[in-house]
């Protein structure tokens, strides 16, 4: 299981609008993960501090940077904006979202203070949109309330059913399926993620189709459909190679050196593992990593 991100790999992130035409294009973070990153973070450097367009560009770098596994810098992100007097009621939340999401793994943490602050500012349902409450939803990935998370986005998915918005389907389709995974309800999960999957065909987000991908096959090496699964990864594989997202091919390899250590095709675990850029796991994956570079030796 992957930590941090729910079960499979990253989890969504918000909707990545920008104010002019001169602004960052949306199009290039759906691209290039790693320019847009860099590009935004431009911008900000030419952006009056604690405007409006600032705060927006800072939730977005947030964002990214959490999709991007960069957690040194969101830490000191985070940390940075929390600081601030007067925070924007969204920007806040946000913040202390973030801050539960980062230290999830500390089991000894007391996040109490932090959670309960999230929680009062979501009382009130009717004040939040869509977006906010799928990030809501999500961060119950985190607070361990899953039966709430999933609550909260039925009820969004009924309000977006016939509606064109495949951004927002994709992002309710897919935390429903990370929701389900976490409930042990393995079908739901694999048919939830395949509905992420064909809204994410429509949005044009190439990043956010090799997550789908990745996840489906993920699914199906849950379920034990190991000849399903293998060669789906294959395909991520090629998918990040066009993207040069090097941390979805790490992963991916792994996931094919583990099953294929399973099914004794040691050819092809070995040539998994080399393509292996250990600093691109997660603490739970470098374990296994280590564990399957012992038994490949």
């Amino acid at each position: 299981m992957i930590t941090r991100a729910a079960i499979f790999f990253l989890t969504v992130s918000s909707s990545l609008v920008f104010a002019s035409p001169s602004e960052l294009k949306a199009d290039i973070c759906k691209k290039n993960l790693a320019q847009c990153i860099s590009d935004l973070s431009t911008n900000l450097a030419h952006t009056p501090t604690a405007t409006h367009l600032w705060f927006h560009q800072k939730l977005t770098l947030m964002d990214l940077l959490f999709k991007a596994q960069e957690y040194k810098r969101l830490h000191t992100e985070v940390d940075a904006i929390l600081t601030m007097p007067s925070l924007p009621k969204r920007v806040e939340i946000h913040g202390y979202m973030y801050k539960v999401k980062l230290a999830s793994q500390d089991k000894k943490a007391d996040l109490s203070d932090y959670i309960s602050i999230v929680d009062k500012a979501f009382s009130d349902m009717a004040q939040w949109d869509a977006q906010s409450i799928i990030d809501y939803a999500t961060f119950q990935l985190y607070t361990g309330d899953y039966k709430k998370g999933t609550s909260l986005l039925l009820v969004l998915e009924e309000k977006f059913k016939s509606h064109p918005n495949t951004h927002i389907k994709k992002q309710i389709y897919t935390i429903l399926g990370y929701l389900s995974h976490k409930q042990n309800k393995l079908d739901e999960t694999l048919s939830y993620l395949q509905m992420a999957l064909e809204n994410a065909k429509k949005d044009d987000d190439i990043h956010y189709l090799v997550m789908a991908h990745y996840n489906i096959a993920r699914a199906l090496h849950f379920m034990g459909r190991l000849d399903e699964a293998l060669p789906l990864f294959q395909d991520v594989i090629l998918q990040a190679k066009k993207i040069n997202e090097a941390s979805y091919q790490s992963l991916t390899n792994l996931r094919i050196a583990q099953i294929s250590t399973q099914k004794k095709q040691l050819k092809l675990a070995k040539s998994a593992m080399a393509a292996i850029d250990n600093k691109h796991l997660l603490t739970k994956d470098l374990s296994l990593y280590k564990e399957l570079s012992l038994i490949l030796k």
